[in-house]
């Protein structure tokens, strides 16, 4: 199915804060690829910048991890796993003979919020081991589970790597079924680990269309054509604050205002995102009703955010 249309004004939104929003995004340096503003479940404004196109996937990095954080919960939903299940239990064989007290308790919301007792997190980027999960099992866990925020790609590539494990199926095609197809996302797919596992925490390919698909999918709860494929609940838990972040981030407020289940919360009132790399965002604004999906390319990741809460977001009426 086509995602509706509509005009800005139609919407509640006036054009000129549209405009505004994309002029401080220039003046700022922002190099944008694309971005698709949804109010009310309809498209009102839409623009991709030489050479993308609205037709070629784009790579994803980080904002990877909300789509694995949604397998999860798919699994959760089906009884394939449970958030409390515990890693060891999970890969007893490649767990250290003698477990860490911390590591015992690490379950798999945890390693969710980012809070699995990692204080800094193994070698990934370069491709690594063949048996990275159990260099992840066998890294320090030096705090108590859900005590300590620490941003941790190879976490989330661990989820993955669960999901997997439990159903003999890699990431994507797991997902297809019961997300891609529904929601009419074609062509995803996902770059794999040493051992065929796919990456989870970074690696997808996704049109900014399928992008914004996501989003709104998950700005319904799950609830997609009339149909509610994912429980509201998960999504209850997975974009609320999980586990504290504050203090860290350079001091910008958006990556200091608690994280949920691979997704952060965002400095005003009511505000989440998927989040990747270079400015790549998947916006939800709950009170006004309306999504926003940027691909960027810029090291001045606040300052996109910024100009969204600015120019924006005081525009649209509740």
């Amino acid at each position: 199915m086509n995602l509706q249309h509509g005009t800005p004004e139609s919407l509640g939104i006036p054009s000129g804060a549209i405009v505004d929003m994309l002029d401080e995004l220039y003046r700022c340096g922002i190099e944008m690829h694309a971005f698709m503003l949804l109010r009310h479940g309809k498209v009102c404004a839409q623009g991709n910048w030489a050479p993308y196109n609205p037709e070629t996937p784009h790579i994803m990095f980080s904002f990877s991890k909300s789509l694995t954080s949604t397998a999860i919960g798919f699994a959760v939903q089906e009884g394939i796993l449970s958030l409390d299940d515990r890693l060891i239990d999970i890969f007893p064989e490649q767990s250290p003979e003698n477990p860490s007290e911390n590591l015992q308790k690490c379950q798999v919301r945890h390693v969710l919020m980012m809070g699995c007792g990692h204080e800094t997190e193994i070698e990934w980027a370069s491709g690594g081991s063949a048996d990275w999960v159990a260099t992840f099992l066998h890294h320090p866990f030096v705090y108590e589970p859900g005590t300590h925020f620490m941003y941790n790609t190879a976490g989330t590539n661990l989820l993955s790597a669960i999901i997997t494990k439990k159903t003999g199926q890699k990431l994507t095609e797991f997902l297809k079924p019961r997300l891609f197809q529904p929601l009419g996302m074609a062509d995803v797919h996902c770059q794999a680990m040493p051992d065929g596992v796919e990456m989870g925490g970074a690696g997808m390919w996704i049109k900014i269309e399928d992008m914004a698909r996501f989003v709104q999918f998950v700005a319904n709860q799950g609830s997609w054509e009339g149909r509610q494929l994912l429980n509201p609940e998960w999504f209850h838990l997975a974009t609320s604050k999980q586990i504290d972040n504050s203090g860290g981030w350079g001091g910008d407020p958006d990556w200091q205002a608690g994280y949920g289940f691979q997704f952060w919360r965002c400095a005003p009132e009511g505000v989440f995102r998927g989040d990747g790399a270079y400015g790549q965002y998947g916006i939800v604004m709950t009170k006004q009703d309306a999504v926003l999906v940027i691909h960027s390319a810029s090291m001045r990741l606040q300052a996109v955010l910024t100009s969204v809460w600015e120019k924006l977001l005081p525009a649209m009426a509740e």
